[in-house]
């Protein structure tokens, strides 16, 4: 008998119990399943806990397991190769290249642009270098017709420069190169949305001064501790958004406990960047913090003034 808190879908007996232990796939039929409150029920469903019968290994606390419809080993040595690329796709986001790299003493915004063509190459071209803001301007330093290339990671690299791109592919190995080097890499389909982001960067650069302001929070249902000894916020959002990336407070009764920031969200087995008001969610932080069922989970954004 094992017992489990049930984060997605549902589990009814009959079906196939699948878990890893001491790196062996295992397989186990349902044989019932007990509640929480040692009732015999005929499913279990998302964000109930309960008691599975049927299997044999002690588990971890922590366990991730997978309910299958039928027993397939193969399926499930997939479900968690995908799992584990899934905790593996953290995107460097605007706000982490400004944290990683400080303003330019030139108040230059070093760019890369990449085009599909050398009609919208110039367009782009022309719009970017007119975004100016109290002084702060961008610097073009290559440009051309072609997909994103390892040589503009490299250069990218040196220069601290942003990489864009406009209806091009990226070449092999270029995201892990960029995300190893924490380069920066921004793709658009639609050119009024890359001259935003330009310009909201350049902005950001025209503002040294910042200030944190409070945009959403939320309060821990459950604590998920994972095989790695990670823990995952079981979350709902009680106003506003958390989002990826953000400075967290957690409160408990009214006062400051512990700090930290957003590593990841989820949504079910998706990963999202934020999650609004309503919903529920698993939150994962950069290091381990002091967190009890009931803490309530406040995310700020930095104001730059």
């Amino acid at each position: 008998m094992s017992s489990l808190a049930l984060i997605q879908g549902h589990i009814c007996p009959g079906e196939w119990f699948g878990y890893k232990v001491n790196n062996e796939f295992k397989i186990e039929k349902v044989k019932g399943i007990i509640t929480e409150e040692n009732e015999n029920v005929c499913i279990l469903n998302c964000g109930c806990g309960g008691k599975v019968l049927g299997v044999s290994n002690l588990l971890e606390l922590g366990t991730e397991i997978f309910i299958l419809e039928k027993n397939d080993t193969k399926i499930l040595e997939t479900l968690y190769k995908q799992e584990a690329n899934l905790a593996e796709e953290e995107e460097f986001t605007m706000e982490n290249f400004f944290e990683e790299n400080k303003v330019d003493p030139s108040k230059k915004l070093n760019v890369i642009i990449k085009s599909s063509s050398e009609g919208s190459l110039e367009a782009i071209k022309k719009s970017v270098l007119k975004i100016e803001e109290d002084g702060y301007s961008v610097n073009i330093l290559i440009d051309g017709v072609g997909n994103i290339s390892m040589s503009d990671v490299e250069r990218a690299m040196i220069s601290k420069a942003i990489i864009l791109g406009f209806e091009v592919g990226i070449e092999a190995g270029v995201e892990d190169l960029a995300k190893k080097n924490k380069v920066l890499v921004r793709t658009y389909d639609i050119i009024y949305k890359l001259i935003d982001e330009i310009s909201e960067a350049v902005t950001m650069m025209s503002l040294p001064e910042s200030t944190e302001e409070e945009i959403g929070s939320a309060t821990i249902k459950t604590i998920f501790v994972l095989t790695n000894g990670t823990k995952v916020l079981g979350s709902r959002v009680n106003e506003g958004i958390m989002k990826r990336d953000s400075k967290i407070d957690i409160v408990r009764k009214d006062e400051i406990v512990a700090e930290g920031k957003i590593k990841s969200l989820r949504i079910n087995k998706d990963i999202v960047n934020e999650v609004k008001s309503g919903s529920d969610c698993g939150i994962q932080l950069e290091k381990d913090v002091d967190v009890k069922e009931g803490d309530e989970v406040h995310c700020y954004k930095t104001v730059r003034q």
